[in-house]
């Protein structure tokens, strides 16, 4: 009978050994789930860190291009004006110049050739106005094409960053 109890105490101590394992199993196996779930999160933090700089930096970067394009604009503007400006004034010193050279030759200003010349001049004022007009709106439309460019650029590289980071998760199981 002695045999019988050494085994049975045997056993209990075999069967508390197993038990002791199984349970450092499961808290060893429980720890690189935690480990790897601590990691995941920790990956997708990042990952949205940098997601929300990327945005960041691109509004910031979007707000100065916009407040450039109004400044570029509103300097386009003024120098428009200015040379609207100067144009009227000197068409006014051609035709007061012409006018007087017309006097002088004892030619009247109303009428015939005389009136076909300051016609000619308001003409080339005209053409020069509109040339200037037609540079404006290609810098107008350059101005436009650029920022809009940037914006498209902001996505690319917005979307770029997503997808660059759904494979890094995807590559590590996640």
């Amino acid at each position: 009978m002695a045999g019988i109890g050494a085994v049975t105490s045997g056993l209990t101590s075999a069967m508390g050994l197993i038990k002791t394992l199984d349970s450092a199993f499961d808290t060893v196996q429980n720890f690189g789930t935690n480990t790897e779930e601590a990691y995941r999160k920790q990956l997708r933090a990042q990952q949205d860190l940098a997601l929300k700089q990327l945005k960041a930096r691109q509004a910031t970067d979007e707000a100065y291009m916009a407040e450039q394009t109004a400044l570029e604009r509103e300097q386009l503007a003024l120098n428009s004006a200015q040379a609207g400006d100067d144009r009227r004034r000197a068409l006014k010193r051609a035709v007061a110049k012409q006018r007087a050279n017309f006097a002088g030759q004892g030619i009247s200003s109303s009428g015939g050739s005389a009136e076909a010349v300051l016609l000619g001049l308001f003409e080339e004022s005209e053409a020069e106005k509109e040339a200037r007009d037609r540079i404006d709106a290609m810098k107008k439309a350059s101005l436009d094409l650029s920022q809009s460019q940037n914006q498209g650029l902001n996505i690319l590289q917005k979307t770029q960053l997503e997808e660059k980071q759904q494979l890094e998760r995807e590559i590590r199981g996640f």
